[in-house]
């Protein structure tokens, strides 16, 4: 007599032969371990009233002295004189720029205008028709599309002549009223034309490129060391610093294949102010971040 295969259903009689098949396909005990990161910050909790809270200073930190209130304003001046100047060198170029980019503005939203009033999403619908050999279809598109067209053509001809008339009367009464037109439709057929690679207008400000030390960081550091044989246990200073040269980052021990030493006054408190507590790796911004 034939036996029948086992097809793994229960109350058919068909048990498998070993009774520790079906528990070799559980699942593996164990715990889930999170990726090692960063913890939410807490959610911020309402004070209520009457309780013990930390009270908030009255005036801030810049301007209780005379001192700290002309660093900060001091500070805030500088930058912006600098981003004044940085722009007002590039006026020439930034004018030529808008030009040429206006005039590509211009090309472009002619263009559009043109696909618009010639139907050309219909196009392939056309062609689909043709490669079918389906003349009804294609002559209803056809029919629709020599609607359309009429239509269309008769709003931008009436766009046409309405700028034309505006033109023509600007000209003739306020022949100043050009001026402000300019600033303000020229910077918009440039951001219109331009490429998405040259921008017209660039940043004052370089953004600094660094690594937080978070948690993962420290991961990494002490498995690079395992790894490497090293039995010691990966000591982390108090203190990160920037290098006077600003291409690198060191320690106490310093890491940083191009060693520095400042010799003049100024160098020094170059180097000074940049100095950073490993919970603020990042660049200087405001003097209202002590430095040590």
């Amino acid at each position: 007599m034939a036996v029948p295969p086992f097809d793994g259903l229960p109350g058919d009689g068909d048990e498998p032969a070993d009774e520790t098949a079906l528990e070799r396909d559980d699942a593996i005990e164990g715990t889930v371990v999170p990726f090692p990161g960063s913890p939410p910050p807490p959610a911020p909790r309402k004070v209520r009233f009457g309780e013990a809270a930390e009270l908030r200073p009255i005036l801030p930190a810049h301007l209780r002295t005379w001192a700290a209130a002309r660093k900060h304003y001091g500070w805030h001046l500088k930058r912006g004189r600098h981003h004044f100047l940085y722009h007002l060198v590039r006026v020439p170029k930034r004018a030529r720029d808008t030009l040429r980019w206006a005039t590509l503005g211009v090309l472009k939203i002619g263009w559009l205008q043109v696909n618009w009033w010639w139907l050309t999403e219909q196009t392939y619908l056309r062609m689909q028709a043709v490669a079918s050999n389906d003349p009804r279809t294609w002559e209803s598109l056809h029919k629709h599309a020599v609607k359309r067209r009429a239509f269309r053509g008769g709003v931008l001809a009436a766009e046409l002549a309405a700028l034309l008339v505006l033109a023509g009367t600007v000209t003739a009464y306020a022949p100043l009223g050009w001026v402000p037109i300019a600033l303000v439709v020229l910077p918009l057929l440039a951001w219109f034309g331009h490429p998405d690679d040259k921008p017209i207008l660039t940043s004052a400000t370089v953004p600094v490129a660094y690594e937080t030390l978070t948690f993962e960081v420290v991961v990494r550091v002490c498995r690079s060391r395992s790894s490497s044989g090293r039995s010691s246990s990966a000591r982390f200073p108090a203190w990160v610093r920037r290098s006077s040269c600003g291409c690198c980052c060191s320690s106490a021990r310093s890491t940083c294949a191009l060693r520095y030493t400042p010799t003049t006054s100024r160098e020094r408190a170059t180097s000074s102010r940049l100095a950073r507590s490993r919970t603020d790796t990042g660049p200087v911004t405001s003097p209202k971040t002590s430095s040590t």
